[in-house]
Parts: C-alpha cells; structure tokens; sequence
C-alpha cells in the first residue's frame, strides 16, 4: 500500500524548466520533421494503392493532413513525453473551463483588437521586404469557397488554438515559471512563439500575440482562455481574407508616405488599447488575486543548472538558425 502511495506522488510532478527546454525542440523542430516525413509516407501509399499519378501537390486535403499530421505528433510528444518523465499531463497543462461569459468576451474583445492593431503593420513590414527582394512563400489552403473557408477554420483556426496553446502556454509557459520569474517567463514564451512561426513579416505581430496569449494564460491560470483568444485571431484573420476574395481586392499603397504614417498611428493607438482593456479586465473583471503559492513559488526561485542553460541555448540557437534559413530563403 505505502508502495503503491508513493508511486501516485511520484507520477503526480507538474512540469519543469528542463521539460519545457525539451519539448521546445521536439515540438517546434523534431514533430513538423517527423510529421512531414509520416505525411510522405502515407500520400505515396496512398498514390501508389489507388494508381494515382497527380502529385496531390497543394491540394487542400493534403495540406489539411499535413496539418493534422503535424499537431497530432505534436500532441504524442507531450503526452509520451510526460509519461515517460512521471508528469501528471492532465493536471499540469491547466485546462480549467472559464469562470464566466463576461471573462469570455473581454478576452475575445482583447484578441480583436490585437488583430486589427496589427494589420496594416504586417502589410506595411511585407511591402517594405518586398521591395528588397523578399517573396515570402505560401504553403496555406486555398480560400476561394465555403468549403474552404470552413477547411481553413478547422485547420488553421481551431486546431493551432488548442494544440499550440497545449504545447506553449500549458507545457513550455508552466515549465519556465519554475525558474524564472513571471516576466521572464511570459516574454521567453512569447519569443518561442514568435521564432517557431517562422514568418519574418509577421515578427512583431507574432511576438506580440505571444505576449497577449501568454499573459492571459498566466493570469487566468487556464488556456482555455488562450484557446478561445487564439482560435478568435484567427478566425479573424481567415474571415477577413475570405471577404477580400470575394469582393474587390483591398491594398493600402505604401508608396504613398501618409499610409506608412497610418499604419505606425493604428499600430500605436491598437496596442494601447490592447493595454488598456487588459488593465481594466485584470482591475474590474477578472478579480482572482494572486494566491499564496505563487507568491512562494516567485520567492523561491531556484538557480538554472547547467545542463537547463546548455538546454536553453541549444534551444534557443536552433530556433534562431531555423528562423534565418526560412528568411533567408525567402530572398
């Protein structure tokens, strides 16, 4: 009996820094290799039992399998993982449900306003790369019909919002905390998500997403509340490309220098208002005060070792070089 008790204590650890280094590699390096690979396999097969000689080269199917492939490894890495390692999965990603519609909405409005904070800037940083030579390359589903605007929600919406919020927000995001203090973790989190998405016109707007994600995740202390926000930047994002499609194409003329000035002024006046609504949400609806264990948690603190540093680095590095060869190829 005393046997089996300590085995439950034993099986029960949340995850650690070391975990979250580890998991930044296999999940945002080795499972799109793995997954990549896997997906080969299985479309030759698949061309090979039923005699068909078209490539499936960006046909929308396959690039939806691709991108179940890829988050359903994803998913086995952290699960197997945290097996493996005696991490209670369940219990340490933090999916409690949200505490109220009103919480809900307000991080709904706070994703909006993100999105269109962020827009013009993105066509602005993609006009300006353009003119040096950068022809970023589209690997995304088609977005002519119905059917594929429901295609893009599921599979470009819906499962990034649960699957990466899983792998960023309730692996890598709980395990820095254990040796950094909550900044430190937010922003380190958020650079991770920044550099795995790999889009050199989208940096800033990646890099400051990651930080609404990861925020609203650690104050909440669920990512179902950065599910629901991500999965609405998103939805956001696919709707309004739909929209262009089927109406006359919409272009700010960035040659012109007062659209450059727009841009920047939306830029500034969105995310201080980004700021602003999460100041009134965090003050007036979301009223959780901070609890005792986090406070010895951010007290107790205790040193990185060496082999987390290496880890680090190495992990940090590889997402780095990654990130410059996709830019780089992009030229």
């Amino acid at each position: 009996m005393k046997k089996n008790q300590n085995k439950t204590d034993y099986t029960n650890r949340p995850w650690n820094t070391l975990d979250a280094l580890w998991l930044v590699l296999l999940c945002t390096i080795v499972a799109p290799l793995v997954a990549t690979l896997l997906a080969g396999i299985l479309l030759a097969l698949f061309r090979v039992t039923f005699s068909i000689k078209d490539t499936l080269e960006g046909n929308k199917y396959v690039l939806a399998f691709q991108y179940l492939m890829m988050y359903a490894v994803m998913l086995y890495i952290v699960w197997i993982y945290g097996k493996k390692n005696h991490v209670d999965v369940a219990r340490s990603i933090r999916m409690q449900k949200p505490k109220s519609a009103v919480s809900v909405l307000w991080v709904v409005l706070l994703a909006v306003l993100s999105v269109f904070s962020c827009i013009l800037l993105v066509n602005l940083m993609e006009y300006a790369f353009r003119l040096v030579g950068y022809q970023p390359e589209s690997t995304s589903m088609p977005l002519a019909t119905f059917g594929d605007f429901v295609l893009q929600i599921i599979f470009l919406a819906l499962l990034p919002a649960v699957c990466e919020e899983i792998v960023y927000r309730g692996v890598i995001l709980q395990g820095l905390k254990e040796k950094c203090k909550p900044i430190l973790a937010i922003i380190l989190t958020s650079v991770i998500f920044m550099l795995a998405h790999g889009s050199l016109q989208q940096t800033i707007y990646q890099f400051i997403l990651g930080l609404l994600l990861t925020y609203i995740a650690y104050s909440t202390k669920s990512i179902v509340y950065s599910m629901i926000a991500h999965f609405t930047n998103n939805f956001i994002v696919i709707l309004l490309g739909f929209i262009q499609n089927k109406t006359q194409p919409w272009i700010v003329d960035f040659s012109m220098w007062y659209n450059i000035v727009m841009a920047i002024a939306v830029f500034v006046i969105g995310v201080s208002l980004v700021i602003l609504c999460v100041y009134l949400w965090k003050k007036y609806i979301w009223r959780t005060e901070k609890t005792e264990v986090v406070e010895v948690e951010n007290s107790t603190l205790a040193k990185w070792t060496s082999k987390e540093i290496v880890m680090a680095v190495v992990a940090l590095s590889a997402l780095v070089v990654l990130w410059v060869i996709g830019t780089i190829s992009g030229f």
